[in-house]
């Protein structure tokens, strides 16, 4: 009774008069609610109040003192203070916006926060670096899923580091989920905390900084922002050679051999890629040692040394398969498509994408998925399977959208072109192929490979052949004219895509 008048007084001493009145009556409610608890569920209440939007029980055991956590939860499940929702892999629990700015505010008014904002961070710190380990391989999806249901628990947990001062648990944080984000295709977001725990621990020289611009490196290359993954990989690299860590060393000489292969600087990413396999045959690394033969693989293709990628890209998905590395294998295959198809073994090509394709939707990849059904698409029309290609092609620029990757979208408007030369439409094929190059220049992309480009300049010559010149001349420079809003918006009316 005692402690009840106390929080009573209390309660009067901060009577929240700057709220409006239907809010004040609800907040007298729940408070009537809350004063009606045991002190120890008046504790767990408050203590709930820091997960974003919801929890599992294991997270309340983490983070809660509570010795009976199960009968807590039905007393505040009883009360209506917590709900339980729904989800595909345990049970968890959510507290009403309302109602946690209530508890929120308690826990500041008791001195808490601070002890149960550090618990928090540390819970879900510790629980991603184990997720890290799952993803891409045989239980990503038990964590992509974990990861999915905590994302605003992530977010909170940076929000408290970064606020605390605390660089290193944030880089550690943004190191362990970055991949997370690759996969998901969340590639802005993830961009966004990476750059925000870099610029927190500009002092910090440790691994973990390493993994922080190893990841914001490759995030920024899947954007095709390749003087941000420049900088980067840069950073990273003269880093790891100061710290003598010769597996970072050879990971970052990897992502600058992408940038220098993205550049058309062949010489130098195979360089770099032969270096960094050396490093990682020698410590006996054998995923990286599959990802370095993916990366030739790719650097073959551009290079039209077919035979050689394909090699490549067969000898990495057979290390891939041997781990289990779904992401690797998706990689794989759709590189060793890349090859069949351009030595125009259609049906073995279609096979290898569609593999890479159910890999990718497993894993719930709608960026790579993107990438991959834009290839199949040119497979499509080369079998002259027109539906099918229009399918594939309206899926892969729905998700390259979706993803905000531009380089992508792009593609898709050259894979347009291709798409209405197989249908005659000589003038929407032009017009593509303006607006395809124009975008591009404009927008000052990272180049497309030169066997996208042959497809789409074939498609070209033959609009050429079938148009007198004045037509094509009006068609070229109404493409120019487009703008990608503009570009994208006749596609999809080619595609039939609704707006």
């Amino acid at each position: 009774m005692l402690a009840q008048l106390e929080e009573t007084l209390a309660t009067l001493r901060y009577p929240h008069h700057d709220r409006p009145v239907r809010h004040q009556s609800l907040w007298n409610v729940i408070e009537w609610s809350y004063l009606l608890l045991s002190p120890q569920h008046k504790a767990f209440f408050r203590c709930l109040s820091v997960f974003d939007h919801s929890w599992n029980l294991k997270a309340a055991q983490a983070v809660c003192e509570c010795a009976e956590i199960q009968q807590g939860l039905e007393e505040l499940v009883g009360k209506s203070l917590v709900q339980p929702v729904s989800s595909r892999t345990d049970a968890r629990f959510y507290m009403l916006n309302t109602l946690r700015e209530y508890a929120l505010e308690q826990l500041r008014m008791t001195g808490e926060a601070e002890s149960v904002g550090r618990r928090h961070a540390w819970y879900y710190l510790l629980q991603s670096e184990i997720a890290e380990t799952a993803l891409g391989k045989a239980n990503h999806l038990v964590w992509a899923d974990w990861l999915q249901y905590e994302h605003g628990n992530l977010q909170t947990a940076l929000r408290w580091m970064l606020e605390h001062d605390e660089q290193v648990m944030a880089l550690r944080l943004v190191g362990a989920i970055w991949r997370f984000w690759q996969v998901q295709g969340v590639l802005t977001e993830g961009r966004y905390w990476l750059a925000r725990a870099l610029a927190a621990s500009a002092e910090v020289v440790d691994t973990f900084k390493l993994k922080a611009l190893w990841g914001a490196g490759w995030l920024a290359e899947n954007q095709s922002d390749i003087s941000a993954a420049t900088a980067c990989f840069e950073e990273g690299l003269l880093l790891a050679q100061k710290l003598e860590e010769p597996r970072w060393i050879a990971l970052l000489q990897t992502g600058m051999g992408q940038v220098r292969r993205a550049q058309q600087r062949y010489s130098e990413a195979r360089q770099l890629f032969e270096s960094s396999w050396e490093i990682f045959t020698a410590i006996g690394d054998r995923e990286e040692v599959a990802w370095s033969l993916d990366q030739l693989s790719r650097l073959a293709l551009e290079q039209e040394d077919l035979d050689q990628a394909r090699q490549f890209a067969e000898a990495s998905l057979a290390l891939f398969r041997e781990l289990q590395h779904h992401w690797g294998m998706s990689h794989a295959l759709d590189h060793l498509g890349d090859a069949v198809w351009n030595q125009e073994q259609y049906d073995l090509a279609a096979a290898f994408f569609e593999e890479a394709l159910q890999q990718s939707e497993a894993l719930q990849s709608r960026w790579l998925a993107a990438w991959t059904l834009c290839k199949l698409t040119s497979v499509r029309l080369a079998q002259g399977e027109i539906e099918q290609a229009r399918t594939t092609l309206a899926e892969s620029l729905r998700l390259h959208l979706q993803v905000e990757n531009t380089l992508g979208t792009v593609a898709c408007l050259g894979r347009v072109a291709m798409f209405t030369a197989a249908q005659n439409a000589w003038c929407d094929t032009v017009r593509f192929c303006a607006a395809t190059q124009t975008l591009h220049r404009n927008l000052k992309l990272p180049p497309l490979t030169t066997i996208f480009v042959r497809g789409m300049n074939q498609a070209l010559d033959e609009a050429r052949i079938q148009l007198d010149s004045a037509a094509f001349e009006e068609a070229w420079a109404c493409g120019q004219n487009l703008t990608l809003p503009q570009a994208i918006n006749h596609a999809r009316h080619w595609l039939g895509i609704e707006p």
